[in-house]
């Protein structure tokens, strides 16, 4: 036989009975905007402590897409993935609390309903499991929202000097919704600059004999060819 508050089983085998709450706000939430959860874990008094707890946050049901950004709990240790959160903690003595664990996530456009759940483990067996996973329903009142996108392309010509080159900008709304007062903006007689890295050094031009020039026109030669670093 064994005996209760510890090693429940009489073979080394220890017992700790975790329990987990979830907690949502604000409940509605607006698309875009930000739910918060509030995580609470216990262990039971009258069993042994809880070593190595993990804790799992995750969805089973979005509607449209979250986006991780937070997680806070004094002693607790996170790693996000794309949809689910996990946590651990070295241990939780028997007969009390952990930390409070806060996690944030931000909701897309698109309404609906959001449904949340929180499950924690430790190595120890737990005789009441039934309380090891909780559930948060929150609705995400959805908000008009379009996809837009542009895109720009110069038909991939050769660009002559002083000649003008013409650029195809396409503007593409993916929806769901229709738009109106979506602006592109493309500066009057814009002139783009390309930099381009140069080789430090002198650069010298071949001898060359002027002839037949204007005074002007042979003096800027001149010029450029005594040019230190020309």
């Amino acid at each position: 036989g064994g005996f209760w508050g510890g090693a429940g089983l009489g073979s080394g085998v220890f017992e700790a009975d975790l329990s987990v709450g979830l907690s949502d706000s604000p409940d509605p939430v607006t698309g875009l905007g930000t739910v918060t959860y509030t995580i609470a874990v216990s262990n039971a008094a009258g069993f042994s402590q809880a070593n190595n707890l993990s804790l799992t946050q995750s969805f089973t049901s979005i509607p449209g897409s979250v986006s991780f950004l937070s997680a806070s709990g004094s002693g607790w240790n996170c790693s996000a993935g794309s949809t689910s959160l996990t946590c651990t903690r070295l241990s939780l003595a028997s007969g009390s609390s952990a930390p409070a664990l806060t996690v944030q996530w931000s909701v897309g456009p698109v309404g609906g309903t959001l449904t949340a759940s929180a499950t924690v483990t430790a190595s120890e067996i737990d005789p009441f499991p039934s309380d090891n996973a909780a559930t948060a329903v929150t609705t995400v009142t959805g908000v008009p929202y379009a996809d837009l996108s542009v895109s720009q392309t110069d038909g991939g010509v050769t660009v002559l000097w002083n000649r003008p080159l013409t650029y195809v900008v396409t503007v593409t709304n993916a929806g769901p919704n229709s738009v109106s007062g979506a602006t592109v903006t493309i500066g009057a007689g814009e002139r783009r600059v390309g930099n381009f890295d140069m080789t430090s050094g002198i650069y010298k031009l071949e001898a060359f004999k002027v002839t037949g020039e204007r005074e002007g026109h042979a003096a800027m030669i001149t010029e450029k060819r005594n040019a230190d670093n020309v």
